[in-house]
């Protein structure tokens, strides 16, 4: 007698919530996985956000819903939401690729490897590291996916 929406809320969404939701840990292994993706040459962020964006955006309606009704900053409900994780978790791209970008531009002196992180400065200000990930490269390449996992 149910909706088919709400009988997915209640068996699938909501228990997710309670489980990746607020915990840190959690977000940290989904944040491998996506890493994981790219390494391969999948991009991590979208095999994920079918997963990622319905756990999170409901966390982040239930902020701005505590925010809007008057609640005091420590009324807020969810630290963890997505905003929150785009912000701070993909800030430069996924494996946060603009300190790559900013260390290559300062310290490296292979002229090839410049090139890239200068055409990748704009794109990791707005999340885009395709030109990173593709043109350093840091997809199918061992020694520096340890890092770009670990980031």
């Amino acid at each position: 007698g149910a909706e088919l929406n709400a009988f997915i809320f209640n068996v699938v969404q909501k228990p997710l919530q309670s489980i990746i939701g607020n915990n840190i840990f959690a977000v940290a292994i989904l944040y491998v996985i996506i890493s994981l993706f790219w390494c391969v040459g999948i991009h991590g962020n979208n095999m994920v956000g079918a997963i990622k964006e319905p756990i999170f955006r409901p966390l982040l309606y239930a902020n701005t819903a505590a925010y809007t009704s008057g609640a005091a900053q420590k009324d807020i409900p969810y630290v963890m939401n997505l905003t929150m994780l785009q912000m701070f978790g993909e800030f430069g791209g996924s494996g946060v690729t603009i300190g790559l970008v900013i260390a290559i531009l300062i310290f490296s002196r292979r002229e090839d490897n410049r090139t890239i992180a200068g055409i990748s400065v704009v794109p990791a200000l707005f999340n885009i590291n395709e030109t990173m990930t593709f043109g350093m490269p840091l997809v199918l390449n061992p020694i520096l996916d340890i890092p770009f996992i670990l980031a």
